[in-house]
């Protein structure tokens, strides 16, 4: 995988998540979000960031009005 695809930078956000490394991914998220903006992995991963800060508006703000459709349908969310 090339270092400066989004996807494998998607899956570094990850590992470094699940390794309770919070800070160092967010530095990760904030130049995803500055990078590709619209991309779907951005409104995930920064769900993610908000969710980890227990920013549940700022979590949920993220994601656009299609993905909150089926999201919500999906996962029964408010």
């Amino acid at each position: 995988m090339e270092p400066d695809s989004l996807i494998a930078k998607w899956y570094f956000v990850q590992l470094l998540l699940w390794n309770h490394r919070v800070d160092e991914a967010n530095k990760f998220i904030d130049e995803f979000a500055e990078e590709a903006p619209g991309h779907a992995v951005t409104q995930l991963i920064l769900f993610l960031k908000f969710a980890f800060q227990k920013k549940k508006k700022e979590a949920y703000a993220v994601f656009t009005e299609d993905a909150k459709k089926w999201t919500w349908n999906d996962f029964h969310l408010p």
